[in-house]
């Protein structure tokens, strides 16, 4: 679409609405960019797509800024601006402020046009396009704002954020409507299977209704829509308020039906898939393993409690309609109390999420809250949970790598490990961004599209775990200690890559140990140039690095020296100096200069008297402050010990990794290794539930291949078929339910075998059956009519 990019703003708006209005009416479509994947989401969740003139509009908001301060505002990398259009005359920041009302007053007009165009017509694509369009206008709005405090405090653009706030959650509000609307009057309704008093059994009792499959049907693709389309964080409201509101259709339906004898099992097989489906989707709208397993508080994810509770009181409903008659009877002939069913229900995990997630709970179902549970299967729930977000977190994604004694780092390890594939430096080199709006190279948005080599995974949980235990919160030299274990004991380890000799051999060191030279060359910094001139420039330019070199480096070169073999040598005696040194003559060579190639050679030469007291001063310093921190870790717990207990110590940690563009980097390959091989870490913590779970594949970042459509249409999560309480794969232990803790009144006892078939039509039964029936109406005070 081409475009006028000169004149008044607000001439160039109208034109740029007017325009965008004339592209929907002609293709009933709204023309689109995508942004960054490096800037989606985060704390001001950015969509992932946005109309192209909302990102247009952003644009020339951005240049009449730099135009008004000169500087850009923060919200884009503003390119350097020539010297002539510096010396332009500045606008007056009141002009600024009333122009950008004024387009922003312009794009909401037009935005309301176009939103209830969508909704007249329940289109989805256009809603959410509009949706994507407000969020980027109203975080730019909100950067603007932010920095006019500092440069003209006496303007404000809070009005205009505020106003576009409530139109993105207004649009919010319509999406999840909609969505709730289509759900509720075409997806939940099925004359045929409805039809309670039939007396003929629902397809010849071969199924369960259609009306569950299809909605698991729909809440999978809606999952994935509005995962790829909305801000990440509005998407997982969105998909709570769905899940949500169409639980409560289907808890009142199930537990209300009164049918007849031949319709009374569809309500058991529609109440098990039901539970089967919200398991696979539950993960999606929770933030932690907690919120999952219903261990939570009222003050809590009001979304996941109301979940579970309407889980539960399909559970309920399940028990007392599908137990079979002999069953109640052998259990409460004695009376009503004679099992602990309607005792309170205790704080352990929910049972109807323990009932469909057997491989998660092996052996008896687990008592008490989350440290009650066995180190895999706590690991496991904060993974499942972990990879079902629509946007990474990067908090849950450091307590599953320390959570437990490092189970899950060490399981990575040691398959890593295990490729022995050479470390390739692309993870760190300079590369492309994805080309798309608010793209910086240096955000890692390439991780998500790229193939990762194992050697780029085993490097980026290095430097994660070792930046990690050389914080304050971290655990220091016994958390190094533990996590490595894998590396430390490893098979036919060579350790000859630490000799003196190989410290110029870059292309042959092992990912692991490139981990740590990386990490030092971020403490080199771009000083660096100004030292390669002589050795002597370079000795001087070391101490003053001393106390920035990390922690979790000098305590892991100690490691390391304890356990070298005497045929291995470092560079100046230690293996903190052979890190230094591979490091120093890495940047050296990367300028690729005659004389810093040369002063490289030099450099490798040298391991005499002089040069181990020259650099003596920045290993002292380095492991000094090692030291101290020791001391002060002595008596307390690490940090895999306290991170259940203080969730708020994996944001202390994050923030460390999250302050240098190799930290960022590192946790997105991690964390992409992991969502996209989740089927085989689940297979090692065994708590795998599909049956085929295969290891990871080749490159390790590949998505594995989606399930064909009608695979997804009659599997639930990918593995489990419907109706499996119908065939008899799953069958359920009436009697252990029966004493479990359900905290069932003995009213609600009571109402629902009055909505049973064999109390309410007691003449089909024969002589056995009836007299049970008469026996549980007293017992319960069951009265038929």
């Amino acid at each position: 679409m081409e475009l006028m990019e000169d004149g008044n703003l607000m001439d160039r708006v109208q034109i740029l609405l007017q325009r965008d209005l004339g592209y929907y009416e002609e293709h009933h479509t709204v023309l689109q960019e995508n942004l960054c994947l490096g800037a989606v989401g985060g704390p001001f969740d950015f969509p992932r797509y946005a109309s192209f003139a909302a990102v247009k509009l952003v644009k020339w908001w951005e240049e009449e800024f730099f135009s008004c301060f000169h500087h850009p505002s923060g919200l884009i990398e503003t390119r350097i601006h020539t010297k002539e259009e510096l010396d332009v005359k500045k606008l007056p920041s009141a002009e600024f402020v009333e122009m950008v009302q004024q387009s922003a007053e312009k794009l909401l007009e037009h935005l309301h046009t176009l939103s209830q165009e969508s909704l007249d017509h329940a289109d989805l694509a256009v809603l959410t396009a509009t949706l994507g369009a407000a969020a980027l206008c109203k975080n730019a709005l909100w950067c603007f704002n932010e920095q006019l405090k500092k440069d003209a405090k006496s303007l404000s653009l809070h009005q205009a954020s505020r106003l576009m706030q409530e139109m993105v959650e207004a649009l919010a509000e319509r999406l999840l409507d909609l969505h709730c609307r289509l759900l509720a009057l075409y997806v939940l309704q099925d004359a045929d299977s409805l039809n309670w008093e039939s007396q003929h059994s629902f397809f010849e009792g071969q199924r369960g209704s259609f009306t569950i499959q299809m909605w698991w049907f729909y809440m999978q693709g809606a999952r994935e829509d509005l995962w790829n389309t909305v801000p990440p964080k509005t998407a997982q409201r969105v998909l709570a308020g769905m899940l949500n509101e169409s639980l409560t259709i289907l808890t009142a339906r199930y537990s209300q039906a009164k049918p007849s004898l031949a319709r009374s099992p569809l309500i058991v097989t529609d109440i098990g898939n039901i539970l089967i489906c919200v398991r696979h989707l539950l993960p999606s709208i929770c933030t932690s393993g907690s919120e999952l397993l219903g261990l939570v508080g009222p003050g809590s994810n009001k979304a996941a409690r109301d979940v579970h509770a309407k889980c539960h009181d399909l559970l309920c409903t399940l028990l007392i309609r599908g137990c079979p008659l002999a069953t109640l009877y052998k259990v409460f002939r004695r009376g009503a109390d004679a099992a602990p069913l309607f005792l309170p229900r205790p704080v352990s995990p929910a049972t109807w999420f323990v009932l469909v997630a057997p491989k998660l709970f092996p052996g008896d179902p687990p008592r008490g809250d989350m440290h009650s549970l066995n180190d895999n299967t706590a690991v496991a729930v904060e993974l499942s949970v972990l990879c079902a977000q629509p946007e990474a977190s990067w908090p849950l994604l450091v307590k599953v790598l320390l959570m437990r004694n490092y189970v899950a780092t060490t399981i990575l390890l040691r398959h890593l490990l295990k490729a022995d594939i050479q470390y390739q430096d692309a993870v760190h080199s300079s590369v492309e961004g994805c080309g798309g709006f608010l793209c910086g190279a240096t955000a890692g948005c390439w991780v998500e599209g790229s193939q990762l080599t194992p050697s780029q995974v085993l490097s980026a949980l290095v430097q994660i775990i070792v930046v990690i235990c050389g914080d304050p919160e971290g655990g220091g030299m016994r958390a190094l200690h533990v996590a490595f274990s894998a590396l430390l004991q490893q098979d036919g380890m060579d350790w000859s890559c630490l000799d003196k000799r190989q410290m110029w051999a870059e292309q042959r060191r092992p990912a692991w140990l490139s981990a740590l030279v990386n990490l030092i060359k971020d403490c080199l910094g771009p000083s660096m140039a100004s030292w390669a001139t002589s050795v002597d420039n370079i000795f001087q330019g070391l101490q003053q690095i001393g106390d920035t070199i990390s922690v979790g480096v000098v305590l892991m070169a100690k490691l390391l020296d304890d356990i070298l073999p005497a045929d291995v040598s470092p560079f100046g005696g230690q293996t903190l100096m052979q890190l230094i040194g591979a490091a120093v003559y890495a940047e050296l060579v990367k300028s690729g200069a005659d004389a810093p190639l040369r002063l490289a050679e030099e450099w490798c030469g040298l391991d005499t008297d002089l040069f181990r007291e020259e650099v003596a001063a920045v290993v002292v310093a380095a492991q000094e402050r090692a030291a101290e921190l020791e001391e002060d870790l002595a008596e307390q717990d690490s940090g895999s010990e306290v991170i259940e207990e203080l969730p708020q110590i994996a944001e202390v940690l994050v923030s460390r990794l999250l302050l240098t563009s190799s930290g960022r980097t590192s946790v997105k390959i991690v964390f992409k290794f992991i969502q996209h091989n989740l089927a085989w870490l689940m297979g090692e913590l065994g708590a795998q539930e599909s049956r085929t779970a295969a290891p990871p594949v080749h490159v390790p970042a590949a998505k594995p291949a989606p399930h064909p459509l009608l695979h997804a249409m009659f599997h639930i999560g990918g593995s489990r078929a419907f109706d499996e309480l119908l065939t008899g794969a799953w069958q359920l232990n009436w009697v252990s339910l029966l004493h479990t803790e359900l905290g069932i009144s003995k009213t609600q006892m009571a109402q629902q075998l009055t909505r049973r078939a064999e109390f309410r039509e007691p003449h089909f039964l024969n002589e056995h059956d009836a007299k049970v029936v008469a026996i549980l109406s007293t017992i319960f005070g069951v009265d038929p009519n």
